[in-house]
């Protein structure tokens, strides 16, 4: 599967911009662009109002008080234009320190480091930046200085899409320290659009240029009596110079034990990480995150340790990493279950259930094969897209094979959405139903199409995409949170479990319907597709979304109890 970041969490601000995240999504489309934000990418759904927070009442803003005439190093962060505490999806556009000069009259100006953001094979290129007042005001910009160009091996400056010189240092001058950073809009050119982000400058972490910065994190080991590891990690220039690795707070009868197998650790990992820069961006988490892991190899022994010693140099550079642990099940008993599942697009991180893990309904039939049931959520705020189709699920679940539609169904509904390219009427999948084939996995891939209103001037192949108009066809993964599975209704003869590794039955004795009509037709395939039958049916479960129940819905089955969901 393809590397996945979250982007387009950063809106453009007029129509048909791209989101940040494109870059890194379609990785440029989702990295450069999309690169405005860790896991997150600019959110293509973003108010554009400013974070009613921030502005002049930053925790930082007062410390800008005591700096006087000088120059400083200073900690800075690409976060999300509409909330601050969230990192924007191109944060890995912006090195995460700066340059601080502050003049005898007070005046303080910020030469930053920009660069391409990088996802995989795509490269993604900003320019004509430009720092905006606290309300966003377009009429209330300034450009930046270009300090220096960005070079070929050649010494020959690099170009843009359209041609344009692409900088490698902006500087330019803080409209009002005491906001905490400052609003910055740039335009992408593999977008065509001009996303907005707030650059957050930590004033009370400043200290004289030139001087290394430390920063300091901790993680915590649970086993054998626990103990917390502390971390020192030391940078200049945005890169990592060394780690600090020391214990605290060992407590049992193995703290003599734990102390070692920490010195073991930190003595094969604390050198791990020198030379790395730390940039936000999806792609630096990862790289910084997986330094760690194989450390790993040269720690035999203190697996747990070596990663909790990662764990605690990620929260001291303030870097998340999503390394999701999902066991996946040998098997599963036949029957109906309620699972958590994440479906996401490839190239760029895109929820298309409305949010991170979203309720499904997965039925185990007697031979083992799978099928699974969702709702599809569009147009949000957080993810501003169109989902007009399931093209269907990769054979075997493998993506180098070709794409089925055998046992899938999909739902569409309409949205109080329209454009010049997605006219009024249009409509969208709202539920789709797939076999999951291959056998037991952590995710199945299938393929959809979709809409993106602020990429709508993209026609033609792009990085590897065909675009018509900001609609594509795209992977799009499902994640099934196993952990999370829970039988709702299952096959009841104990005696069938013998040889069969755990399966529950023969019989369906009770099926969930979720349904908004339910009639005799949806009872019968509901009990079809749990591999039972009718008459065996004891219990009916009513979902959330049933509204009405026809006349002799459950003729035919046994059913003596009806159970209804609120």
């Amino acid at each position: 599967m393809g590397a996945t970041a979250s982007l387009w969490e950063e809106r453009a601000k007029t129509p048909g911009a791209v989101t940040f995240a494109v870059v890194a999504c379609i990785a440029l489309l989702v990295a450069v662009v999309c690169s405005f934000g860790v896991q997150q990418a600019f959110a293509l759904g973003d108010s554009l109002q400013p974070a009613q927070s921030d502005a002049g009442t930053d925790d930082d803003a007062t410390a800008e008080q005591a700096l006087s005439q000088g120059v400083y190093a200073v900690p800075v962060a690409l976060m999300k234009a509409s909330d601050h505490a969230r990192p924007s999806g191109a944060a890995g556009a912006f090195a995460n320190e700066a340059r601080l000069s502050v003049a005898s009259d007070g005046v303080a100006t910020l030469s930053v480091e920009v660069k391409p953001v990088e996802f995989g094979s795509l490269t993604g290129y900003a320019s004509d930046y430009r720092v905006h007042s606290a309300d966003l005001a377009k009429s209330d910009s300034n450009p930046v200085t270009v300090e220096s160009w960005l070079t070929d091996e050649a010494g020959s400056r690099v170009e843009d899409s359209a041609g344009n010189s692409v900088p490698a240092e902006i500087k330019f001058q803080i409209p009002d320290m005491s906001w905490g950073g400052v609003y910055i809009s740039m335009y992408v050119d593999a977008m065509g659009a001009t996303p907005d982000a707030w650059l957050r400058i930590d004033y009370g972490n400043a200290v004289p240029y030139g001087d290394p910065v430390v920063y300091t994190g901790t993680a915590h080991v649970g086993q054998f009596g626990g103990y917390d590891v502390n971390v020192r990690v030391t940078v200049q220039g945005g890169t990592i110079l060394g780690v600090e690795v020391e214990g605290a707070n060992f407590s049992g009868s193995d703290a003599d034990f734990n102390e070692k197998m920490l010195a073991r650790a930190a003595a094969g990992m604390k050198d791990k990480w020198n030379g790395m820069w730390i940039g936000h961006g999806h792609s630096e988490a990862e790289r910084l995150y997986k330094a760690g892991g194989e450390a790993l190899d040269t720690v035999s022994g203190a697996t747990y340790t070596s990663e909790t010693i990662r764990d605690a140099v990620m929260n001291a550079l303030n870097i998340s990493w999503d390394d999701e642990q999902i066991t996946v099940p040998s098997s599963l008993a036949a029957g109906t279950y309620r699972v958590n599942v994440s479906y996401y697009t490839d190239i760029v991180l895109h929820q298309l259930a409305g949010q991170r893990q979203a309720p499904a309904t997965l039925v185990v039939k007697a031979d083992g094969s799978m099928q699974l049931d969702i709702d599809l959520v569009n147009g949000t705020l957080r993810e501003p897209l169109y989902v007009t189709a399931v093209n269907g699920y990769y054979v075997g679940n493998d993506v180098s094979r070709g794409l089925a539609t055998a046992g899938m169904t999909a739902s569409m509904g309409e949205v109080g959405y329209s454009d010049p390219y997605f006219p009024e009427g249009t409509k969208v999948v709202t539920h789709f139903s797939a076999p999951l084939v291959g056998g037991m996995a952590k995710e199945y891939a299938t393929q959809v199409c979709m809409y993106v209103p602020v990429m709508n001037a993209l026609t033609g192949e792009q990085n590897g995409i065909a675009f018509d108009h900001g609609s594509f066809d795209v992977n799009a993964y499902l994640k099934i949170h196993w952990d999370s599975c829970e039988l709702v209704s299952g096959l009841t003869d104990p005696s069938a479990e013998q040889g069969q590794q755990g399966a529950l039955a023969s019989k369906v004795v009770s099926v969930t319907l979720n349904d908004k009509t339910v009639n005799a037709k949806t009872v019968a395939k509901a009990i079809a597709a749990a591999g039972g039958k009718v008459a065996d049916v004891k219990t009916i479960i009513l979902g959330k979304k049933v509204k009405r129940i026809a006349k002799r819905a459950f003729a035919g089955t046994g059913a003596t109890k009806l159970v209804v969901k609120t």
